[in-house]
């Protein structure tokens, strides 16, 4: 990728990096690097333009295609208002730069002093515009009227505003200034979507109307034709004189921002709108509601009072409301009409542009506050990177990027045109999600380029981080830095042709203990191994042995058959044991199972003490005999780490009960005294749950035990049989187990007359 661009008059050093918005234009790769498990070696790799934009550069620019390359250093020499609205060269090399609350116009001497030379008591000068004498038109918004500071003024100071006063057009906007060859002045207005052409005693007059809210930018080309564009409807126009005019081009945007006439060419920046408003008297009243709106926002964020009249209010647009503005986007009108798009921005929106003496465009954008450089459609740099939200004007010296004025806070930045001998590049702080082994860090570029790391265990470096190490020029070099969770990087690029085309670092992470959420057996509720249920239910109510042990091979009561069906649900020895585990660094698990009788000290495996793969298992619980267990899951990352390096998670269930035994009918007597048939229901692990009989095969009969409750392992029992019919009676008992067993017995019995 070491494919070079051509001398770059602009290099500067780029203050902050952010997150940056997608151009469209040959966007660079983002090599996504997949989790890793443990026993791999895991790879940092930043290399694209995403991910060098995303860290810290200290002069340098950064390419579409992911490179980093020396730029020229910049200097921030004061907040002078809230926002720099505009700016231009003056005829002595000084800058010229007007700005919004307050609405004065400085000009910036050639030593980088900064000097106000008029004071108004306007919201914003909007515009600024310069003939061929040297006078400066400064346009002020929202009472529209337009200064002339004399050529002569230097920098001395105007002490009263209305001695410079030009003009005050019957508008309260003035979004663009241009003066054609013979120095006659034009303003771009709003509302009413007016031209106005100003003489030279200051005299007004329409001189183009169209059917939007605004005008909001000019250019002349070098026949001296007069381009306009439209603030509403993405309209381009070509006017030729006075009420003479048309739609060249209508653009996907709805605001036609910047036009900068190159030659018999024409650069334009265009941006969408997120409240579109329509032209026209037809949609005026439609409009009224959002021109009322705009307007107390934009007082309450320029501050300053202006008095609008509600008839000639209505059809306006504000387009000092900066956040109205969404994607942007540059295009060039070749002299045969063709148009091509030159760059596209996903949510960055264009508001200055400059041509410079190489042929690039620079493009100063709102949303991350960027300066960009375009060479073609293909390739462009990112030069400038502010602090402030909006990069809103620019200016040239030798050719070059001298001047930026941003807004939210009206800085002014002064690029150094003389190259820097080095500069730095700073990653965003990679977070390996645990105490890591570092192993090499490596570069790819042109030399020379040091590199060195820092680590840490916070997520912002801080002073419990460790210094940087010392700076290594190797290609290749083991990262020394202390084992962290954290790590940050630093490139310095020195010399002219050094060039960054990518680092790659390598580590591998502190392998995590996996840990075993719950274990599920059968129908039963998973088990956090605490004697209390996963479903976070932490209610006492049922306390009876089947509830609290969780009986493993039966239905439980809820199972049991009813006096009416006379069916009793077939039981399966054969139960899944199901169970949750996690490992917090990605590593596959296996897991190993086991059993332990009360009373043994033994784990017993199961599965042949293999490992298994899944979440779950068939028990055969007819293999071990009825008891109360318990049942522990080791869950183990062994597939994923060097031998010796594994580690087991490990959680294990509360008593569970296995019973594959029946209950057993004993003692089964007739009283043919009492009429009552007697015995005994007896298991040997789990207790009498149920009991029913039935006479001469009909329907099954609940009945209980003698003391009426069932809360044993034996149950005496004696059931009335007074209605019986005189002669010979079969009579069966069954007894239902809670682990859902039934047994039953049968007694043959004679009744007598």
């Amino acid at each position: 990728m070491n494919r070079p661009l051509p001398e770059d008059p602009i290099r500067m050093r780029a203050r902050r990096g952010s997150v940056a918005s997608v151009l469209t234009i040959a966007c660079g790769l983002l090599v996504v690097t997949p989790p890793a498990h443990a026993v791999k070696t895991e790879q940092w790799k930043i290399g694209s333009y995403t991910e060098f934009t995303s860290g810290e550069r200290e002069a340098l620019k950064v390419s579409n295609i992911g490179e980093l390359r020396l730029g020229h250093s910049v200097t921030n020499i004061g907040d002078f208002a809230k926002e720099i609205w505009c700016s231009l060269n003056g005829a002595d090399g000084a800058v010229y730069f007007g700005t919004g609350s307050r609405a004065d116009v400085y000009v910036l001497t050639k030593e980088r002093r900064a000097v106000r030379l008029l004071e108004t008591d306007a919201i914003a000068v909007t515009a600024l515009a310069r003939d061929s004498a040297g006078n400066i038109y400064a346009a002020t918004m929202a009472d529209g009227q337009v200064y002339k500071i004399p050529a002569n003024q230097g920098t001395t100071r105007i002490e009263e505003a209305e001695s410079v006063r030009f003009c005050k057009l019957s508008v309260n906007y003035i979004w663009a200034l241009a003066l054609d060859q013979d120095d006659q002045l034009f303003a771009a207005t709003g509302p009413g979507g007016q031209i106005m052409k100003i003489d030279a005693q200051g005299n007004a007059e329409p001189w183009y109307t169209v059917d939007e809210s605004s005008v909001v930018s000019l250019a002349f080309s070098a026949d001296g034709t007069l381009y306009a564009g439209g603030g509403d409807r993405g309209l381009l126009y070509r006017i030729t004189g006075k009420d003479e005019g048309r739609v060249i081009h209508a653009f996907e945007e709805d605001e036609v921002k910047v036009l900068i006439a190159d030659g018999d060419e024409l650069l334009i920046g265009v941006n969408a709108q997120k409240s579109k408003r329509g032209g026209g008297a037809a949609s005026a009243q439609r409009n009224a509601r959002a021109f009322d709106q705009s307007t107390r926002q934009v007082m309450a964020q320029f501050g300053g009072e202006v008095e609008l009249d509600a008839g000639e209010g209505k059809n306006a647009i504000q387009q000092a409301l900066l956040g109205n503005l969404l994607n942007g986007a540059v295009y060039r009108m070749h002299a045969d009409g063709r148009f091509d798009r030159l760059a596209k921005w996903g949510t960055e929106s264009v508001l200055n542009m400059a041509l410079s003496e190489d042929g690039s465009v620079l493009v100063a954008t709102a949303g991350d506050g960027r300066v960009y450089r375009l060479v073609d459609s293909t390739r462009w740099d990112v030069v400038l990177d502010l602090d402030e939200k909006y990069a809103m004007t620019m200016a040239l010296r030798d050719g070059g990027l001298y001047f930026v004025g941003s807004g939210s806070i009206g800085n002014v930045y002064l690029v150094d045109l003389e190259p820097v001998t080095h500069g730095d590049y700073i990653s965003e702080v990679r977070d390996c999600r645990f105490s890591t082994t570092w192993g090499n860090i490596g570069w790819e570029g042109n030399g020379p380029v040091e590199v060195s790391t820092r680590t840490g265990n916070t997520r912002l470096p801080d002073d419990t981080w460790s210094e940087w190490s010392e700076p290594r020029p190797d290609r290749t070099a083991r990262i020394s830095s202390p084992a962290a969770r954290f790590i940050q990087a630093r490139a310095r690029l020195g010399g002219e042709k050094a060039l960054l085309d990518s680092l790659r670092a390598y580590y591998l992470i502190q392998n995590q203990k996996p840990e075993v959420q719950s274990v599920t057996i059968g129908g039963t509720t998973p088990l956090n191994g605490n004697g209390a249920s996963d479903d976070g239910n932490d209610d006492d109510a049922a306390d009876t042995p089947a509830d609290k042990a969780k009986i493993i091979a039966g239905a439980g009561s809820a199972g049991v058959p009813s006096a009416s069906n006379g069916t009793v649900p077939k039981r399966a020895p054969t139960q899944q044991v199901r169970w949750r585990a996690s490992d917090s660094d990605g590593d596959t698990l296996v897991a190993r199972l086991y059993y332990q009788r009360d009373g043994d000290d033994v784990w017993v495996p199961l599965a042949l003490d293999k490992p298994v793969t899944g979440s779950d298992y068939p028990w055969d619980t007819e293999s071990v005999p009825d008891g109360w267990y318990r049942l522990k899951v080791a869950a183990s990352d062994e597939t994923s780490n060097a031998t010796g390096r594994e580690l087991i998670g490990e959680r294990t269930s509360d008593r569970i009960l296995v019973d594959n035994r029946k209950p057993v009918i004993r003692d089964l007597v007739y009283d043919a005294a009492t009429a009552r048939v007697s015995g005994l229901a007896e298991d040997a692990s789990s207790r009498i749950l149920w009991l029913e009989y039935t006479v001469d095969g009909g329907e099954w009969a609940y009945t209980v035990p003698a003391d009426d409750v069932f809360d044993a392992l034996a149950e005496p029992f004696s059931i009335p049989l007074e209605d019986l019919d005189v002669g010979v009676h079969a009579v069966a008992v069954r007894a239902v187990d809670e682990a859902g067993n039934a047994g039953v017995e049968q007694i043959t019995i004679r009744v007598q007359p």
